[in-house]
């Protein structure tokens, strides 16, 4: 569960022997005043990319700074995670082997999917799992393909046939799993 960040910033300038220091600010964590010990440019930075991007509404006043800054999250797609996998949430690890398939989770969002109901549900089922685990919003019909293609995958091995009864079936739960995977929320 994502909370919402409230950070109340003072800026000080610190003059050392003459020279201008860098600023020094305290932030509100929500139980505790805190000294950042990094630039204010940096701290906004890593407040306001929080998982790429943050419904933010700031007031700036001379020397004081109120930011409230709510991540959002975003579901993301078999591409971007096979690309980010330095992002994967816990539980899961790229380097975990993927059910029956012999191969590691990455190593599956790698293979080409072509003709193979396998691999096609494979991939959506993957990105849909990383973005659950991210606290991403999951539809009740998903969850239960998830539910569902779990305990496919301890049964079947590569190669699936898409026209076999098995794969209509993965296709047809690849397909439901591909819109929520590019939904984007």
């Amino acid at each position: 569960m994502i909370k919402k960040i409230i950070l109340i910033l003072f800026l000080f300038d610190i003059i050392i022997s003459g020279n201008l220091e860098r600023r020094k600010c305290w932030y509100w964590d929500g139980s505790n005043w805190q000294l950042a010990d990094t630039s204010v440019a940096k701290l906004f930075l890593e407040i306001t990319n929080l998982n790429d991007s943050c419904n933010k509404i700031e007031w700036r006043i001379p020397y004081f700074n109120i930011v409230i800054c709510e991540p959002t999250i975003r579901t993301r797609t078999p591409g971007y995670w096979k690309t980010h996998p330095e992002e994967w949430p816990e539980p899961y690890h790229p380097d975990d082997i993927f059910y029956l398939s012999g191969e590691t989770y990455l190593q599956v969002l790698w293979h080409p999917p072509i003709g193979d109901a396998y691999y096609i549900l494979a991939h959506q089922f993957i990105a849909a799992l990383l973005n659950k685990a991210s606290g991403c919003p999951v539809p009740d019909d998903v969850e239960q393909i998830l539910i569902e293609a779990d305990l496919w995958f301890q049964m079947m091995r590569p190669p699936v046939k898409p026209n076999s009864q098995e794969g209509k079936k993965a296709i047809r739960w690849a397909e439901r799993l591909d819109i929520y995977n590019n939904t984007g929320r």
